[in-house]
């Protein structure tokens, strides 16, 4: 492959979700305790059934087996590239889009998007977690540049052996919190409620030993009251089965509502410092207070809901489409 100038492997900050707490996450690969090679080797030798049944001794104190499987894939391609010009982008949470294509953008329930739209529509009142802990949401256009940009840098400046790697997150140098997001959401969605808003939006992060009882009175009592009058009236019963789902959703990130990480841009920050002024203005993926205000940019994002999930067009919007017929 001599005429191979760059290969750029998008993997996920959350490689190292185990190491939480204060400490700077640093943009290299840490050591993992088995060899990844036998463990997929053991892994393959199984059934589905007998792999569903070990995985939660196989990925141990990590939260899930996308955060294992990608740690596991970073190892490989480690010793496995040889001299390829290869760089490494990890993501932290990606969210809507901070300008590009358009302010908000959003295209998909994964990530913050899902339970964000939950939140505002007044489905969703309580998650287990902690208000202060930081959360580490990227928008999704910072993303984009960071892979082109690194594919470029990795092109013209050949690391050989070395392996660059680059957080594209904002904890370290833009914090903001889960609390945060909740009340942007909420607040946003009180003040231009969606039409198909089920209760007022509000929502609050509790304790994670205090959570099963948050959601037995805020989620399922509703749900129940709600099902009984359908059942009434002759129909199906849905809103506690919908409440589960809920719980299930909730209680699958818990663990990154409970944590929280400092991912360091050590790598990232010399890139962005390589660029001429033209191409940092066209590859923007700046993650200082600088360039992304978290109120504005949520304010975007659940305007992105509104108009890109929920196709709900604003009335300025609308305004403007009929002035141009």
């Amino acid at each position: 492959m001599k005429n191979l100038k760059s290969v750029t492997h998008t993997s996920t900050c959350y490689v190292n979700a185990t190491r939480h707490g204060t400490a700077e996450i640093r943009e290299k690969i840490y050591p993992l305790s088995f060899d990844p090679y036998e463990m997929i080797e053991s892994i393959m030798k199984m059934t589905e059934e007998e792999a569903d049944a070990a995985t939660p001794g196989i990925i141990g104190d990590n939260p899930n087996t996308y955060t294992f499987t990608k740690n596991i894939a970073e190892h490989l391609v480690a010793q496995e590239k040889g001299d390829i010009p290869y760089c490494m982008v990890r993501p932290s949470i990606i969210g809507g889009a901070w300008k590009e294509p358009l302010p908000g953008w959003v295209d998909s329930l994964i990530g913050p998007a899902g339970l964000s739209l939950a939140a505002g529509l007044g489905a969703l009142h309580a998650m287990p977690g902690y208000s202060s802990a930081v959360t580490d949401i990227i928008p999704v256009d910072l993303v984009a540049n960071t892979i082109l940009v690194a594919a470029y840098h990795t092109a013209v400046n050949p690391p050989g052996k070395r392996f660059p790697i680059y957080h594209i997150s904002s904890s370290s140098t833009n914090p903001v919190t889960w609390g945060n997001l909740a009340c942007a959401v909420a607040g946003n969605f009180q003040r231009h409620p969606s039409k198909r808003s089920m209760a007022r939006a509000w929502v609050g992060l509790v304790p994670p030993h205090l959570y099963p009882f948050a959601h037995k009175v805020v989620h399922v009592a509703p749900a129940a009251l709600a099902d009984a009058r359908l059942v009434v009236t002759g129909q199906t019963p849905k809103f506690v089965k919908k409440a589960a789902t809920l719980d299930q959703i909730a209680r699958s990130l818990e663990f990154f509502t409970s944590h929280q990480w400092f991912f360091g841009q050590h790598n990232l920050l010399a890139m962005w410092q390589s660029l001429s002024p033209g191409d940092a203005e066209l590859f923007n993926f700046d993650t200082s207070k600088r360039n992304i205000n978290w109120e504005v940019y949520f304010a975007y994002f659940c305007e992105g809901l509104r108009k890109y999930l929920l196709k709900e067009i604003s009335d300025e919007d609308r305004q403007f489409f009929m002035s141009k017929l």
